[in-house]
């Protein structure tokens, strides 16, 4: 799964040169649920698909509901955003945290990994 950018970065393809690459995918990698803490923490590679040989460009997400802020930052790109989350964004981003927990421990135990009774929530 990936997400396509509206307005993907251009860089330089050669050292010296004027051709352009787009970067036009964004991935999350190694991505982190941690529900204690209420945020997810990743690692994003950004790739060309028109180029799939060139590098990723590799940076980091952190969204966070208890702290309510999102931060992604691409070295890279020398790119840092900082953004607030309202009230209902931190709740939105708790429910996909919950959410992904609560799908992942109900998994475990349907495929017979783990035998005991599920309970919701933290």
């Amino acid at each position: 799964m990936s997400i396509a950018l509206v307005t993907p970065p251009e860089i330089t393809s050669v050292l010296g040169g004027s051709a352009t690459v787009a970067y036009d995918k964004l991935i999350l990698d190694r991505v982190t649920y941690d529900v204690l803490g209420e945020r997810i923490v990743a690692k994003i590679r950004i790739v060309s698909t028109a180029e799939p040989e060139m590098q990723a460009l590799v940076g980091e997400m952190t969204a966070d509901a208890k702290g309510l802020f999102l931060k992604v930052s691409v070295e890279k790109l020398d790119f840092s955003r900082l953004i607030s989350l309202s009230s209902s964004e931190a709740a939105a981003l708790k429910s996909i945290i919950f959410n992904g927990e609560d799908t992942l421990e109900q998994s475990l135990i349907s495929i017979g990994l783990i035998s005991g009774t599920h309970s919701p929530g933290p």
